[in-house]
């Protein structure tokens, strides 16, 4: 009886807090923040094409690593308040996209390179199809991972810890399920008021740490101190420098989590050029992976582009923003919703009231 009782005003409470979330105007202040990191991914994404040809090249790539992901995945954390919720959609709104977006991911590198049979590998997710199984995870789970006790620390010593393993790599993305855990854990604990309080701070504090982080970044793109796949969390340490990449990780925690509170610090709760892609960052990161194939062939054959880093960054930086616009309006958006839509109503029963 006791159990019962307790579940039943554990749903209540979820339930005030879905309506309370619904009834509260639109936060624009973390649309504009998607659309900024949305751009991000793009920009990354083209950056990772190449050999990188500068220490310019390489110091933008490892800053925006540095943060990025751990900031959206941060953001998924925070707006997964009703866990019950999240663990029942969590197949139909996550997992069935990964599959599909794995599956014609494969067939678009099959056609482009028609000489390569490329392999159909459903759990060692293609570029940047990764983040969908890892949310699936973390929804699902979720309301089994907040029963341990004092989670959040253990997530980080999780994080810090498997990549002594050679298990913790790109199989099941389990290098980034643990890697990121802490992130979601954080968004899910963060409220509106926590979101409040850092808004007032001054906004040349972030200003002068992300500074900061810049230098950070430059230090280990001048020196080359360790690999920048390492920055992309999906791997475990070499193995003759395991606490140097131990060490490098912790560093990372701490300064995503002082580059998502810059975001947040920074990011206006008005209307801006990002809240459009923000809001519509969906069809942004699934579509411009397709780009990213084809501008890779283009951009390639042209090897003394890659010799002038200016020119180069440049048109990184043009390429992302035109394909971020375009796949940001609302129309894409609202295929790509009914696409999601039709995969739903195909392999799931109508939900019976």
């Amino acid at each position: 009886m006791e159990t019962l009782e307790s579940e039943t005003r554990k749903c209540s409470a979820e339930s005030k807090m879905h309506l309370e979330t619904v009834s509260k105007p639109r936060d624009l202040g973390f649309d504009n923040m998607k659309g900024i990191l949305i751009y991000l991914v793009v920009v990354a994404h083209f950056l990772n094409m190449p050999d990188f040809p500068s220490v310019a090249g390489r110091c933008l790539y490892i800053f925006i690593y540095l943060f990025h992901m751990p900031a959206f995945i941060f953001i998924s954390g925070y707006f997964t308040k009703n866990v019950s919720k999240a663990r029942d959609t969590a197949v139909k709104e996550y997992l069935l996209p990964y599959f599909f977006l794995t599956v014609v991911s494969w067939l678009d590198i099959y056609w482009i390179h028609r000489r390569y049979c490329a392999e159909l590998r459903l759990f060692t997710a293609p570029t940047g199809c990764w983040f969908l199984f890892v949310l699936f995870i973390y929804r699902l789970l979720l309301k089994d991972i907040l029963k341990v006790k004092a989670i959040f620390p253990l997530s980080i010593g999780l994080g810090l810890v498997s990549g002594f393993s050679a298990e913790f790599s790109r199989k099941l993305c389990l290098g980034r399920i643990f890697c990121f855990l802490a992130f979601f854990l954080a968004g899910y604990y963060t409220d509106a008021k926590h979101i409040e309080k850092v808004r007032k701070i001054p906004k040349v504090v972030s200003i002068v740490l992300i500074g900061a982080v810049m230098v950070i970044a430059y230090y280990f793109a001048k020196t080359e101190l360790v690999p920048m796949e390492l920055f992309q969390c999906r791997t475990y340490y070499r193995q003759n420098h395991q606490l140097l990449d131990c060490g490098v990780r912790g560093l990372y925690y701490v300064v995503a989590f002082i580059m998502i509170g810059c975001l947040i610090n920074l990011c206006t709760n008005k209307r801006t050029v990002w809240t459009k892609i923000g809001k519509n960052s969906l069809s942004v990161y699934m579509l411009h992976l397709f780009i990213l194939r084809r501008i890779d062939l283009i951009i390639k054959g042209d090897e003394p582009m890659f010799q002038n880093p200016t020119s180069y960054l440049a048109l990184i930086a043009v390429l992302a923003a035109l394909v971020t616009w375009v796949f940001s309006r609302d129309f894409i958006e609202k295929m790509i919703r009914q696409l999601i839509h039709l995969q739903q109503k195909l392999f799931f029963k109508e939900s019976s009231m």
